[in-house]
């Protein structure tokens, strides 16, 4: 890539040699003297009083390279911008073109920027007048939401900068819409705005290259309270704490120093050291803090949440609640809810059902934190949840609104990640905790089953005979109602075996019954059956009715092979409407479904019973929920 210099001059405040090496960039820190120099239009440069960065806590530095979607970039230089509750980074990147744009770095999220140039109806006093939350139109038939809003207190310069240069205050405006667009627009002044479309980019695959070794980079101040010293290993990123031995509250105020929150925190029993190194999801982390809040509400439900850290990821976020953990962080790309009222989402093709709302307090802290824990009480949130995974939505005049996405983490991974934790007896069903099977699964596996039960029923009634072994009838005589009749004798093959006998009478407001009794004419062992025929039908006010058949069948189950004839005896009905004959089909080896329904039977008591398991599972899930749809509301 081709960086000769472009323009050259010389520092008013060393008299040094400088150059601008691409064609679009406007400002320029002195590599001597540390001055910052501004382009005028005359092709020359005038020094600026703006700071330069000197804690320099990421690895990207002007030289840096690397790749997006296949293109090549180069890090020219950095703008560090402080705000109430956040520090962000924009890289002034040039591709191989020379063409420039961004690169946002803020807390281990990463973003590909792209100067667009702003559309005519982007009025800037409309802009400073929205709050988050509100909806705007920026391109053709999209519409954004804003997500924050935020004036810088002061910001920072390394290296070449493509940026206008102002001395005062500017408004960054971050913008999202439905369709997963972002943008984010920058107010200079009154007349000068500048717009990008921003792309979140994972850092893996930036492929960045020619990094900087950093040096940790902690501040420290004695505590106003006990005036011991108090660290903080993660500054500038940090911006509250609370002293490690009494407790007290501190928050970076004004982008100056620390300053006392209020009265002293008390510190419980705690899962997880501060201080403590782990491994999880494949990043090394170490706990840098530790606080309990409370809901603000009737419930007054009280969870824990640890703070951890890694140099190029960020922060990660441990929530504990009865002994349910989940991983949850800060998320670059997110859901956007144009209706505040809205209670299931989709996103990411998964369904998110609103689990729960709150404010909260915070009545435990220790150790340090990337935002300030201390004067958050009016901060929304709410958690939409499609176990095992949970958004949860912040949303605050200050930080505007901000998305976190968690997933549940096992006692046994954490133990993993770090030996040293004290895990909690769990108590009920975590919030995200996945149920003892996906109704998915079950579905699937019913229908694996349903097919395995009725192939097995094929294949072992594809041998049967289906043979007509006799088919007789029999009249009774006028003087009286019962009659015996033996059949031939028949050889029955198969070791095991059945046989079906179909009875017909011609009953009418009825009945007849049939004992049939089958004798193997060898040992004389005998099975019995009995079987009854009937109907009746009639006219009820005005309607015909009928209940029962003429035709009735009945089974001699699990015959062994051998020689068998049988002897019958048919009963009926006493007086004038008593049948007058009946006839018998005898029918050997035939395929029984009473089998293939009790194996269904059978077969259906697992998944019903699970499936029950699991309502029951969901049931005590959204117990504490005030959306649930399974209990009253309190």
């Amino acid at each position: 890539m081709d960086f000769s210099t472009h323009f050259m001059a010389s520092c008013p405040g060393c008299q040094k040699p400088v150059s601008f090496v691409n064609p679009h960039t406007q400002l320029l820190v002195c590599t001597q003297c540390g001055s910052v120099l501004a382009r005028t239009s005359e092709q020359t440069v005038s020094a600026r009083p703006l700071g330069t960065v000197l804690k320099k806590q990421s690895g990207i530095q002007p030289g840096t390279r690397g790749q997006w979607e296949g293109k090549r970039f180069t890090v020219l230089g950095c703008c560090r911008c402080w705000f109430e509750e956040s520090v962000f980074n924009y890289w002034t990147i040039a591709w191989e073109d020379k063409s420039v744009g961004w690169m946002g770095e803020s807390y281990g999220l990463y973003y590909i920027m792209e100067p667009v140039k702003p559309e005519n109806y982007l009025s800037i006093g409309t802009l400073q007048r929205s709050n988050p939350g509100s909806l705007k139109e920026l391109l053709p038939g999209n519409e954004f939401i804003l997500n924050k809003k935020q004036v810088t207190l002061s910001w920072e310069a390394e290296g070449e900068l493509f940026m206008p240069f102002h001395p005062s205050r500017f408004t960054v405006f971050d913008y999202s819409s439905p369709s997963g667009e972002q943008m984010t627009i920058l107010v200079f002044s009154d007349e000068d705005l500048q717009s990008f479309k921003v792309y979140p980019a994972d850092l893996d695959h930036l492929y960045l290259e020619d990094l900087r070794v950093t040096e940790p980079v902690s501040k420290s101040f004695p505590c106003k309270q006990c005036s011991q010293p108090v660290t903080l290993v993660t500054f500038p990123l940090a911006q509250s704490c609370a002293c490690a031995n009494c407790g007290t509250p501190f928050s970076f105020q004004n982008g100056a120093d620390f300053k006392k929150e209020g009265t002293s925190l008390p510190v419980g029993s705690m899962a997880l050291a501060i201080g403590t190194e782990g491994r999880l999801n494949g990043v090394n982390y170490k706990i840098v803090g530790y606080a309990a809040k409370e809901e603000k509400n009737q419930h007054h439900s009280q969870w824990r949440e640890y703070t951890l850290f890694n140099e190029k990821q960020g922060f990660a976020f441990l929530s504990e609640y009865d002994g349910h953990w989940i991983f949850l962080r800060e998320a670059a790309e997110s859901p956007v809810i144009l209706n505040v009222n809205e209670k299931k989402i989709i996103y990411e093709k998964r369904t998110y059902e609103l689990f729960n709302s709150y404010t909260y307090k915070v009545v435990e802290a220790k150790g340090e934190f990337p935002y300030n824990l201390f004067d958050n009480e009016k901060t929304t949130c709410k958690e939409y949840i499609s176990p095992p995974y949970i958004w949860i939505q912040e949303r605050d005049k200050l930080e505007g609104i901000r998305w976190f996405k968690g997933e549940h983490l096992s006692p046994r991974a954490l133990r993993g990640a770090f030996p040293e934790a004290i895990l909690n007896y769990r108590t009920g069903v975590g919030a995200v905790q996945p149920g003892s099977i996906k109704r998915k699964q079950l579905y699937l596996a019913v229908v694996i089953g349903l097919l395995a039960v009725l192939f097995t029923h094929y294949l072992t009634s594809a041998g049967n005979k289906s043979e007509q072994l006799f088919f007789s009838n029999y009249t009774f005589p006028d003087s009286t109602n019962t009659i015996s009749a033996v059949t031939g004798k028949y050889v029955f093959d198969k070791r095991k075996s059945n046989l079906k006998l179909v009875i017909y009478s011609n009953v009418s407001n009825s009945w007849f019954e049939l004992g049939a009794t089958l004798v193997n004419a060898n040992t004389g062992k005998e099975y019995n059956l009995e079987k009854g025929v009937e109907y009746y039908h009639g006219v009820s006010d005005g309607e015909s009715w009928s209940e029962g058949s003429t035709t009735e069948n009945a089974y001699f189950t699990r015959i062994p092979a051998g020689t068998y004839f049988l002897q019958l005896q048919g009963t009926r009905e006493a007086g004038y409407s008593g049948v007058r004959d009946f006839t018998v089909e005898g029918i050997y080896d035939v395929t029984s479904n009473r089998n293939l329904w009790l194996s269904l039977l059978l077969f259906f008591i697992w998944p019903v019973a699970i499936y029950l398991y699991s309502m029951y599972q969901e049931s005590e899930r959204w117990r504490n929920s005030p959306y649930s749809n399974y209990h009253e509301a309190d």
